[in-house]
């Protein structure tokens, strides 16, 4: 295979019951160019190995996967920053392991639109939310209509960005990985604005949905409860204000009253 124009990075944990619907998700994509499918699984105490194997030796397209299952727990931050340091491509796709996406030119989309707009260094959509079940819970994640995100907008307390319907321009440098990433608490939202504020571009939101965000209790971050999410955003909104000089500090304030309601 010739070096890929995109790298799907897809982490995962515990997602047994998810996995592969994920998987054949990205294998479904069509396209005019190469993709990579790294999945690394941190360790899971489940049966997520061996379906992620069956895959890779029965799928079609199986050849296009690099997998890898720790022999230890890395954690959720680390085993995010260990995949998106295996990343070969010029774009870089992200769908953990308990989402799919639902539309086959997804990629073929994002690509073609951050080609032909130098403007724009991310393209992301809106998904529906689904529950364990693939029952819908909501049609459309995002409620505003956006059009263009900029770092104004990533920096107020509320992040417009679904993880797994992004596309962005692969411009990690190792202090990223090393340094800006391993500080956070989370990996998504400070990814966003580190790509915006490296590439002085702003990210397209594209209002159809192209995939389903699962709603779950085993999810990492949906199965906290949200006095702790509040906690976490804050201390991320913390860490913008000593990194970016564009942070507005209403928007701390704002979620500091927020947390104060809710305790």
């Amino acid at each position: 295979m010739h070096k890929p124009l995109v790298s799907v990075v897809m982490m995962t944990y515990g997602h047994e019951k998810y996995i592969i619907q994920a998987v054949e998700s990205v294998l479904m994509q069509k396209s005019d160019f190469d993709i990579e499918l790294i999945i690394a699984n941190d360790c899971s105490p489940d049966d997520s190995d061996a379906k992620i194997k069956s895959i890779i030796a029965q799928h079609s397209k199986g050849k296009v996967i690099s997998y890898t299952m720790h022999k230890q727990n890395k954690g959720m931050m680390s085993n995010f920053i260990w995949t998106l340091e295996q990343a070969k491509g010029k774009y870089i796709a992200i769908c953990e392991g308990d989402d799919y996406w639902t539309d086959p030119y997804k990629l073929q989309k994002q690509v073609d639109f951050l080609e032909g707009n130098e403007e724009y260094g991310l393209y992301c959509s809106n998904v529906q939310i689904v529950d364990k079940d693939n029952v819908v819970l909501k049609e459309r994640a995002i409620k505003e209509d956006y059009t263009d995100i900029d770092m104004k907008i990533l920096l107020q307390p509320d992040n417009p960005i679904v993880t797994m319907s992004v596309l962005f321009i692969n411009c990690l440098s190792q202090n990223y990985l090393e340094d800006y990433a391993q500080k956070y608490p989370v990996g998504d939202l400070p990814l966003w604005v580190y790509v915006l504020n490296k590439t002085n571009k702003k990210a397209f939101f594209d209002k159809n949905r192209m995939g389903a965000y699962r709603h779950h209790s085993g999810g990492v971050f949906s199965s906290k409860g949200s006095i702790k999410n509040l906690k976490t955003i804050i201390k991320v909104h913390q860490l913008f204000q000593i990194d970016f000089k564009e942070y507005n500090e209403t928007s701390y304030n704002t979620l500091k009253l927020l947390y104060t309601k809710l305790i």
